[in-house]
């Protein structure tokens, strides 16, 4: 009542003093002529709040803080329950068991204490966490050094294992494999299966005709009648070849050594004893190919035996 006549009930108000409002509830404050929501930033002629600051929301011409019971100070007070207060806001408390002052004590199932001492949830693979860090890991996973679960190779990972793999790892199950790979770390194979051999760290079919290799997994050592070339691989001696490394650098008799190749002049068809047919112009002889004189019949030792026309034998000789 003022000056003898009843006034409209002002929202928020407490109690009345000669006719203005003398005091407000709980999460209203007292404006001049009235009570406004706390956390009100505009309003009108009734005192009903039109906008908020935050962290408070407009419902019902209110300013409140979701889930709050009480607040005070621009911030919340007290929670509803099954909500814990931090920094002035409600959190839903479903991952803590155990809340004091903004620090976890116990989280729920398949949450772990944090380095901020909050709850988060386990990370995929690990199912036990001391100090905030994975201790162990459900397999497929493995452990690492800091405390992470992995599937080598593995570039996507669920809850059960691996998704896709990376690069040249192939699935095989929920795992990843580097293929004929026995022993893999990332990325790199440490040992094949047998027949293959370890090489650029994936894994390569052994040449059946290499006898040594180095631990880079080139072949430095190979079967008679072979050669490892500059790339580690075996290949076929070329006939009356010597070899140094993987450069002929002489010749077996009776072969003669040029440019690099192993050679008997005149001949057509080679074994590694020597020549085994020469050109028209030659015969053969112990393996090399001797000029023709002209008009003598050779046998197969090498011998001229007779002479054609125009031409008489002479000890071993065709003259005119």
């Amino acid at each position: 009542m003022r000056d003898g006549a009843c006034q409209q009930h002002i929202k928020g108000c407490h109690y009345y003093q000669r006719g203005k409002c003398g005091a407000c509830h709980a999460d209203y404050i007292q404006s001049s002529d009235g009570c406004i929501s706390e956390g009100c930033s505009k309003s009108n002629d009734r005192f009903e709040c039109l906008e908020c600051i935050k962290p408070f929301e407009l419902k019902n011409k209110k300013c409140v803080i979701s889930n709050c019971l009480r607040h005070a100070n621009g911030k919340c007070a007290s929670c509803q329950p099954n909500f814990n207060l931090r920094k002035g806001l409600c959190v839903p408390s479903v991952n803590y068991t155990n809340f004091v002052a903004e620090a976890c004590l116990v989280c729920a199932p398949s949450f772990y204490i944090n380095k901020a001492s909050k709850c988060s949830p386990f990370d995929i693979g690990c199912t036990t966490y001391v100090n905030g860090q994975c201790t162990n890991c459900v397999s497929p996973f493995e452990i690492t050094s800091d405390g992470s679960c992995i599937i080598d190779g593995c570039d996507t990972v669920d809850s059960k294992g691996c998704v896709k793999c990376q690069g040249a790892y192939q699935p095989d199950g929920k795992i990843c494999k580097l293929p004929n790979c026995e022993k893999a770390h990332r990325g790199v194979c440490e040992s094949c299966i047998q027949g293959y051999i370890v090489k650029s760290g994936l894994c390569s079919q052994m040449d059946p005709n290499c006898i040594k290799y180095t631990k880079d997994g080139l072949c430095v050592a190979c079967i008679d009648g072979y050669h490892p070339d500059s790339q580690g691989k075996c290949r076929q001696n070329v006939v009356g070849c010597v070899y140094t490394g993987s450069d002929c650098t002489s010749c077996t008799s009776p072969f003669t050594f040029a440019d690099g190749i192993c050679a008997i002049v005149g001949c057509e068809e080679y074994a590694a004893s020597g020549c085994l047919k020469c050109t028209s112009d030659m015969y053969l002889v112990g393996g090399i190919c001797k000029q023709k004189d002209p008009g003598c019949q050779y046998d197969s030792s090498g011998k001229c035996q007779s002479c054609s026309d125009k031409f008489t034998y002479n000890n071993g000789q065709c003259v005119i």
